[in-house]
């Protein structure tokens, strides 16, 4: 069955999309992971030097260890608190599921015209939702911003990109 223009517009439209919500939530990853990447590296500067001054039959560590410990805790409360973690892992496997659905929707556009029917796009559009809604935290501002730029005039965006901010992109 030979699929309509309209709806091989809207099956780019949405492997347009798709690749974009890839970019944008394998960058959030990259984002809060460098984030959880710098707190990393006082924890294990502190617990070295813990574990130096515990080691060692030092005089008056004790104030130093006290010190060492509510760093080490409000660095761990820090993250903890902000989940670097799950944010990492939320946009991460967002990423890899927006782009398996683009190579689906590539595969359909390239491989298999002829066969696809409206339930594939109703499918593939329902897909699409269900990863949106899985989608747990914020995207970070200054990223929407440079996808913006970079994508808004030659790419269908996500409904999450559009009017976020007073950037006019014309359509062509």
């Amino acid at each position: 069955m030979l699929i309509t223009e309209e709806q091989k517009k809207l099956l780019i439209g949405y492997r347009d999309r798709c690749y974009v919500m890839s970019i944008l939530c394998n960058e959030c990853s990259d984002y809060y992971n460098r984030i959880s990447n710098f707190f990393k590296f006082p924890l294990i500067i502190t617990n070295s030097i813990m574990v130096i001054f515990n080691s060692e039959n030092f005089e008056n560590v004790r104030i130093a260890n006290i010190i060492l410990n509510v760093a080490t805790s409000l660095i761990l409360s820090l993250v903890g608190n902000f989940k670097l973690n799950e944010r990492v892992i939320n946009f991460t496997s967002k990423s890899v599921k927006f782009n398996k659905l683009c190579h689906k929707i590539e595969d359909l556009l390239y491989n298999c015209i002829d066969d696809i029917t409206t339930e594939n796009i109703r499918a593939i559009i329902d897909d699409y939702d269900a990863i949106n809604e899985q989608i747990e935290y914020p995207f970070v501002g200054y990223i929407k911003e440079s996808l913006i730029k970079k994508y808004g005039s030659n790419r269908i965006m996500p409904n999450c990109l559009n009017c976020v901010s007073d950037l006019v992109v014309s359509k062509v």
